[in-house]
């Protein structure tokens, strides 16, 4: 007699529709094929007989809404197995209950299956900081809603990665318990771009108010320096008063090595590059690396390195710093190995580089290593964990380095962990062409530089220090304090026809003209006019391409008696070669 029979489970109770031919519910006969019976029972119980009889339309309005809904849950698990952003429900305890493939690969596993076969306690096995879990829940039983909270997970290879989480709470039907709905995206990469940011305007902070200091030290330097030499001039060599004054000039060549320290990452600074096979220079720098252990060191470079264009001082310092941490780092028995290669970086990296060639120099100790702690801090100007001091840590070596290396279009990166030692990599552009042949250099020495220079400057002590060692090399000197004297004793001087032989500006005037547009007044009045930029910023754009300002040569404070002399006899060599 039953034609049809289906229903679904719901709950304890079982839905069961039956179709019948003939089935009298009333004095009225029901007519064959028009009506049907639905009765409810519990499940697995003989259905009783009918309650009351429904046509075939709502029969059929019921399959269509038990399609829809088998249709509305076939796209749900659809858009959850396949979404980009990882998705899973939990236990307020912290146990999955069900989680997608997006979040399995997020944390470094093969499957949902794995991961949650893997993990039994969220907050401990997840989670770097089970306070994290706490504050969620805290927040979602509070608004019940958790927005953009950021967390820290540990993948499957122990690797940390960041996530922003957005959660929510539902409603178990069954069990009337509350599940925790969670949506995690990996921001990794984000808060790597982020954290370069912000050491970017940490170093250009920094750099700002060291390069200003730093400039006024250059100033009194100067002065120090140049006094210094002249007073040993008048004394006799090996004597006390000498020895003295040598010891106090070697301790203003210190200050002179720090300032320049401070201006290698200051504001606008910028290397002196030249074309170089760095290879030399790597071994050269770790050759000189002084420190009082005894460690075993591995060299490890390839004939066919690459060439770069670099400031080689700076990079020599780069090296240094690090090897030197690297060893101070080590015990007696520990091993240093430094190598380069040649290295292609693809357009999507995530060292933020462009695309090319370049050469990655590693840089690996045997140490202790750098505590997790430490790592964010590394290369934030001042921070270091020595000991304070001139001789110990100033918390210059690695935020030297990191700006040395961005001014070169390069990056530097570190890897550590406590106990098994750190590896520094540096990845600088490379040039792939043969070596440029150097320069031969001049040997002939000038004797009697008796020319008539003018020096500008708005300190007096450099004034008179410049101007009195000017003429201990034979010079007539002229001193004047900014730019509007300079043209106006360089126009008296022509107007007499007695011209200077060669011009010395400072870059900067207080309140006043500078070089630079005291030179452009000259050149006006003079193009043939010789002059010497110079200034306690040796970083200055001026400083480093001073031939585009019209100026022969650049020094910077503080300068040393030879230093001077060599800028002089080049300068008038030069133009008696061009003479002839």
């Amino acid at each position: 007699m039953t034609l049809l029979k289906t229903g679904w489970q719901n709950k304890k109770t079982r839905i069961t529709l039956q179709i019948r031919r003939y089935w009298p519910i009333s004095d009225q006969p029901a007519q064959p094929g028009n009506h049907s019976i639905i009765s409810e029972t519990p499940a697995g119980k003989t259905p009783e007989k009918g309650i009351r009889v429904i046509g075939k339309e709502e029969i059929k309005k019921d399959q269509r809404v038990e399609t829809s809904l088998q249709e509305k849950g076939k796209k749900y698990r659809e858009i959850f197995e396949n979404a980009i952003e990882g998705i899973y429900q939990t236990t307020p305890e912290g146990r999955f209950l069900n989680a997608n493939p997006a979040i399995a690969r997020i944390l470094g596993y093969e499957s949902p299956t794995e991961l949650m076969a893997a993990i039994s306690d969220i907050g401990k096995q997840v989670h770097t900081d089970s306070s994290q879990l706490h504050e969620i829940k805290r927040l979602l039983q509070k608004d019940g809603i958790v927005k953009d909270f950021e967390a820290q997970f540990i993948r499957k290879d122990k690797r940390k990665i960041w996530v922003a989480i957005n959660a929510n709470i539902i409603i178990d039907e069954v069990s009337n318990r509350q599940i925790y709905q969670v949506f995690a995206t990996d921001i990794t990469e984000k808060k790597r771009l982020e954290n370069q940011l912000l050491q970017d305007k940490k170093m250009e902070t920094i750099g700002t108010l060291a390069g200003g200091i730093a400039h006024d030290f250059n100033n009194l330097l100067a002065a120090v320096y140049g006094y210094i030499e002249m007073a040993k001039e008048d004394l006799p060599y090996g004597s006390r008063a000498y020895n003295y004054l040598l010891n106090a000039e070697r301790s203003a060549q210190q200050a002179a090595e720090l300032t320049k320290r401070l201006i290698t990452f200051s504001k606008g600074g910028g290397p002196v590059k030249s074309i170089c096979d760095i290879s030399g220079l790597l071994k050269a720098a770790v050759i000189n690396e002084k420190t009082t252990k005894t460690v075993k060191k591995k060299f490890i470079v390839p004939d066919d390195l690459w060439l770069t264009e670099v400031d080689k001082e700076q990079i020599s310092q780069v090296i240094q710093n690090i090897t030197v941490n690297a060893v101070e780092a080590m015990q007696e028995d520990g091993i240093l190995t430094v190598s380069a290669e040649n290295v292609t970086v693809p357009f999507r990296n995530h060292l933020q580089l462009p695309e090319g060639l370049y050469i990655r120099i590693t840089i690996n100790d045997t140490g202790k290593g750098i505590s997790a702690e430490d790592m964010p801090l590394i290369f934030d100007p001042y921070y270091s964990t020595k000991q304070r001091g001139a001789q110990k840590g100033m918390g210059l070596g690695l935020a030297l380095c990191y700006s040395i290396i961005s001014r070169h279009k390069g990056c530097i990166t570190v890897e550590s962990k406590p106990g098994r030692g750190s590896t520094f990599q540096i990845y600088l552009p490379a040039m792939i062409r043969d070596k440029a042949p150097e320069k031969a250099t001049l040997q002939e020495i000038i004797p009697g530089l008796q020319k008539r220079i003018m020096v500008m400057d708005d300190e007096e002590a450099i004034r008179d220090m410049t101007g009195n060692l000017l003429e201990s090399l034979g010079c007539q000197v002229t001193i004047v304090r900014d730019g509007v004297q300079a043209i106006d004793q360089y126009k008296k001087a022509r107007a007499a026809n007695q011209s200077y032989d060669l011009v010395i500006l400072d870059l900067t005037i207080k309140g006043g003209m500078g070089g630079m547009q005291a030179m452009e007044e000259l050149l006006k009045i003079d193009p043939q006019v010789k002059a010497i930029i110079f200034s306690g910023f040796n970083d200055d754009p001026v400083i480093e391409n001073y031939s585009n300002y019209g100026f022969l040569a650049a020094l910077t404070k503080p300068f040393t008696r030879k230093e001077m002399q060599a800028v002089l006899e080049d300068i008038f060599h030069m133009n008696r070669a061009n003479d002839l």
